[in-house]
């Protein structure tokens, strides 16, 4: 699995790069454009007179948009290149992004203090115990694909569309098997505190993540619905939520 995002992660990060140079080319010598604008979502440059917009470039891009969820605020939403575009399960779609909260770091209760409340649930934990906090998410590199922490939880009588996934980026001391370091600037993650050696000793990734993987067909307009999974015997569940599958969430809690 995590090699089959990594070939996706690649392909995402390389057009990245590549309608970057688009941008750069298209201003004919004028001030190069950044990185950071390529972090816009759903071609916010394409207003440039006969540029390609993002998803002509990889296939499809994220668009920010009003929820289709009344009073859920903004909601993140497909566009591809063409309506005849299917979007197939299994495909990336992009990333989580924020601060990285390490175990080695949450076994305290004064690092567990600062990250509440969370209101607006934008905390996600990962299996191996990792937190990503969305609400920094304008604290790290930006990429046109890392606007997940905008998809909402669908309402009841809706499902999901997306699943979340644990990816890491891979390291390697010795440089032959790691993630290629040309990309490394569209990763949308950093260490809210940076690793220590013996806190965590695997050095087996240099960055983790959570990516989200469409588990429908998605079409172009198509809004992004994700399982919060919120714990299903909490008392102070908000008015709003419905859950999906409940059990699926207390045999996850339970392991």
């Amino acid at each position: 699995v995590q090699a089959g995002i990594t070939d996706q992660v690649l392909a995402m990060f390389t057009n990245l790069d590549k309608y970057k140079d688009m941008l750069d080319s298209h201003t004919n010598g004028s001030s190069a454009v950044s990185r950071s604008q390529v972090g816009m979502s759903a071609g916010a440059s394409s207003g440039l007179s006969g540029m390609s917009s993002l998803d002509e470039v990889h296939g499809f891009c994220l668009s920010v948009e009003e929820s289709t969820i009344p009073g859920a605020g903004k909601g993140v939403f497909v566009k591809t290149s063409s309506p005849d575009i299917t979007i197939m399960p299994g495909t990336l779609l992009g990333f989580m992004p924020g601060r990285v909260h390490l175990p080695e770091h949450l076994r305290t209760k004064e690092h567990i203090a600062k990250l509440f409340p969370d209101d607006d649930f934008m905390l996600m934990s990962r299996a191996d115990g990792c937190v990503i906090d969305a609400r920094t998410a304008n604290q790290v590199p930006s990429n046109a694909f890392a606007h997940c922490h905008y998809a909402n939880h669908p309402s009841e009588g809706m499902e999901p569309n997306v699943l979340q996934a644990t990816y890491d980026f891979q390291a390697d001391p010795l440089g032959i098997d790691e993630f290629p370091q040309a990309l490394r600037h569209h990763i949308p993650n950093t260490y809210a505190t940076p690793p220590t050696l013996l806190g965590t000793p695997d050095r087996s990734a240099f960055m983790q993540s959570i990516v989200l993987l469409a588990t429908k067909p998605l079409h172009t307009g198509d809004e992004i619905f994700l399982d919060y999974r919120l714990n299903p015997d909490r008392a102070d569940l908000p008015p709003w939520y419905a859950h999906y599958d409940a059990d699926a969430v207390r045999k996850r809690l339970a392991q």
